[in-house]
């Protein structure tokens, strides 16, 4: 297993034993408000699995992976980048983190380091992140990271027609999905 260092944080490609502790992070009930409602609930435990499976190889991945984020040997949140190549290379980011780390600085640290990385490793230039615009916190931190609001952003243009089906309208659909993007200068 392999492991990315930052200023406070190791990073630790998560296995597919880690799979049911992000899965219960991401649904646990101090956090889960921020992104899940009646109108977009979460995913259940089968479908996570079935759809996230891949992204828990233990090692990094050239197409995406799940890293666990550690402080002070605890773990405190997970984070997920998905490299898209169809189109246009992009990386997809997605991050969570449990409640009493909320609001330290953490979930910057841990987007921007794991950005740096996949931008080091795979050189991708462009990463995009798609919160629910009622998560007014997690916006700001985004935006700390470089990430800036996206209003014509034009899902056809990143993926490919299966992919734009299932992707294009963000997990909130049109109304309710903040696009935001950041993208390093080529050269």
């Amino acid at each position: 297993m392999g492991t990315i260092e930052s200023k406070r944080l190791s990073l630790r490609f998560a296995s597919i034993d880690d799979m049911g502790l992000v899965y219960q992070m991401l649904t646990a009930k101090e956090i889960a408000h921020f992104m899940f409602s009646e109108a977009f609930p979460a995913p259940t435990w089968n479908e996570f699995r079935e759809d996230e499976a891949e992204y828990f190889g233990g090692h990094p991945s050239r197409t995406g992976n799940y890293l666990l984020i550690e402080f002070q040997s605890r773990v405190i949140g997970s984070i997920c980048y998905a490299n898209w190549y169809e189109k246009r290379p992009f990386s997809e980011m997605d991050i969570w983190l449990v409640g009493d780390a909320l609001g330290r600085g953490f979930g910057t640290e841990a987007i921007t380091r794991t950005r740096d990385y996949v931008h080091e490793t795979f050189g991708i230039n462009e990463f995009v992140i798609r919160p629910w615009k009622k998560n007014e916190n997690a916006i700001r931190a985004y935006q700390k990271c470089g990430f800036k609001e996206y209003a014509g952003f034009d899902a056809s243009l990143y993926y490919d027609d299966a992919l734009y089906e299932e992707y294009g309208e963000g997990d909130y659909g049109p109304d309710e999905t903040f696009t935001m993007i950041m993208r390093y200068e080529e050269g």
